[in-house]
């Protein structure tokens, strides 16, 4: 699983194919993409966690303004700050990040 899947099913509240697929750990993968988009994003904005209740996808990562009152920072600043957290992720995957096994 790449970094720009992960985040595309934890941005989408029908992700993870509606919440049925959603890894074993999926709080830290979360918590890793999270610290390093906000390493990424422009100081005005940040991503944090939501944990959705309801039938869906639970594991949801929002973007919201740096002092928490609005939401939805441009679309441009995001896909660059996605990008690049993309690439790093993707190389962390491959040397030992990986799902955990029973």
């Amino acid at each position: 699983m790449g970094a720009g899947f992960l985040l595309d099913e934890m941005t989408s509240k029908y992700g993870f194919n509606d919440g049925s697929n959603v890894p074993m750990n999926a709080d830290e993968i979360r918590a890793r993409l999270i610290k390093a988009l906000n390493k990424q994003l422009p100081a005005a904005y940040r991503a944090e966690a939501y944990d959705r209740p309801g039938v869906h996808n639970w594991c949801l990562i929002l973007f919201k303004t740096a002092d928490g009152n609005g939401v939805g920072p441009g679309v441009e600043e995001i896909a660059k700050a996605i990008g690049r957290v993309s690439e790093m992720f993707d190389v962390a995957t491959r040397i030992g990040l990986r799902r955990k096994r029973r």
